[in-house]
């Protein structure tokens, strides 16, 4: 997985820079739109251009426009992914994206909003998503491990240091309820 050099390089230097990578590799390779974004014109000339360039993380805002964007153009030749932890799965998969990469600590939901969605039940997979995943995207904060620790999967919710700000009071409150509501530790 390969992110596209600072948004002020040129075109033909970005393009350099994934033809390179993919002569020196035998193995797909991932352009993990993140920051800097190439479009999906862009990007379907760089998979044109490299062997290796198969498929797409995409990631920028707004997220589902963009991954709309790189499938127009990536065709056949560019699997486009979400991204941002699946926070916008449904509204990527309507727009043609083939998965996501998610947060680690609810799995079992984002494999039920996908199981839903691939049997053609829409209805049933925005179920799951808003019963299973919306309550914690709403907590905010980089709650995961914490999820993970409750869950009895990681030893310490700790962060290396410099670890993101921990969650005030009130979402921490958030964060147990939201935790007990779903059963969690």
């Amino acid at each position: 997985m390969c992110t596209p050099p600072a948004a002020d390089v040129p075109v033909d230097e970005k393009k350099a820079y994934f033809r390179a990578i993919s002569d020196a590799v035998s193995v797909p390779i991932f352009v993990q739109e993140a920051g800097t974004s190439l479009g999906g014109a862009l990007l379907r000339q760089i998979a044109e251009e490299s062997e290796q360039v198969r498929y797409a993380k995409v990631e920028n805002a707004p997220p589902a426009q963009k991954v709309y964007e790189a499938v127009q153009h990536g065709g056949d030749l560019v699997t486009v992914f979400g991204g941002a932890s699946g926070t916008y799965l449904i509204e990527e998969l309507r727009r043609g994206s083939q998965g996501t990469m998610p947060w680690p600590s609810h799995p079992h939901a984002f494999v039920q909003v996908w199981d839903h969605w691939q049997s053609g039940d829409e209805i049933a997979a925005r179920e799951v998503w808003e019963r299973e995943i919306t309550p914690i995207l709403r907590v905010g904060g980089l709650v995961h491990k914490e999820i993970l620790y409750r869950k009895g999967i990681i030893k310490s919710p700790r962060w290396r240091s410099p670890g993101p700000a921990p969650l005030d009071d009130m979402g921490q409150r958030e964060l147990d309820e939201v935790c007990e509501r779903l059963g969690i530790g």
